[in-house]
């Protein structure tokens, strides 16, 4: 039995590459893990207020399933995490959607009564054990590069990952710059119907991270990655100047940093803006 399952059911309409190298970076950790095969795939955190009770559903037998075994679920981006986590919540604190997820999740052999713990991939990495592995296997320190870190919103859980952040950045021996824009909306919500405003949004927060020294921007949420990277040349275009600036996450900077070169294990491969740190 493992401890952990992984959804790595993301949103297939971006690109996924970079936050599926924290798959290889758990087999490295020798972090016990597996994958449920769902048909239900994360699409975007945003759209539970259209339909929540629909919504919720979606997520409902994975996370009925790791919990009958007594496992968590790993989320490997932001969007993946808080759409799990609100689908819990509003089915546990709903009794009347309760009920009725309750009775097809049955024909399942399943139940409500024992919904997984959602973990974030980054929440698990930034463990003090963990962090002591990664020091134990570090091959490639990062010593004199410059990193800046994305937050963006919700805050609430950001501000727990962002505390621990600096003990691995010291492990790895990578600097961090601080940028204003840290917190700012990357602009993906507003794109379909205002893609210049929604790219000027994005290219702020680049050219405010690339103006205060960073080699590169890590990120944590798939649609943050896809408009940095994506939407780069859009983003030049618009704006009227360079960013050479490449887009990681943090099992990527980790991967890295075990020396990693293989670009597909990476997620380089997907990649518009190549990243040059190889």
């Amino acid at each position: 039995m493992s401890e952990y399952i992984i959804f790595d059911a993301l949103d297939t309409k971006l690109c996924t590459e970079p936050f599926m190298a924290a798959k290889t970076l758990l087999k490295k950790l020798f972090i016990a893990n597996q994958t449920i095969k769902t048909q239900n795939n994360d699409i975007g955190f945003e759209n539970h207020i259209f339909n929540p009770e629909a919504f919720a559903e979606k997520f409902a037998s994975i996370l009925a399933q790791a919990g009958k075994n007594g496992e968590a679920i790993i989320a490997l981006e932001n969007s993946s995490f808080y759409s799990l986590q609100y689908a819990k919540n509003y089915i546990s604190n709903n009794s009347y959607v309760k009920n009725k997820i309750e009775k097809k999740l049955n024909l399942l052999e399943l139940t409500t009564d024992f919904l997984a713990k959602v973990v974030h991939v980054e929440e698990l990495l930034l463990t003090k054990n963990v962090i002591d592995g990664i020091g134990k296997n570090t091959k490639q320190l990062f010593e004199g590069f410059k990193a800046a870190v994305y937050m963006g919103a919700h805050f609430d859980f950001n501000r727990n990952v962002n505390n621990n952040l600096n003990r691995l950045f010291d492990t790895i021996k990578l600097s961090r710059v601080h940028f204003d824009r840290e917190l700012c909306p990357h602009g993906y919500d507003i794109h379909s119907y205002a893609p210049e405003v929604a790219v000027k949004m994005a290219g702020a927060i680049l050219s405010d991270a690339f103006d205060n020294g960073a080699d590169f921007i890590i990120v944590n949420d798939i649609r943050a990655f896809y408009m940095f990277d994506t939407y780069r040349k859009n983003i030049e275009k618009v704006i009227g100047r360079q960013i050479p600036l490449y887009v990681l996450t943090i099992p990527q900077v980790v991967l890295l940093a075990f020396g990693e070169k293989d670009k597909k294990l990476l997620g380089f491969n997907a990649y518009k803006v190549k990243p040059s740190i190889l």
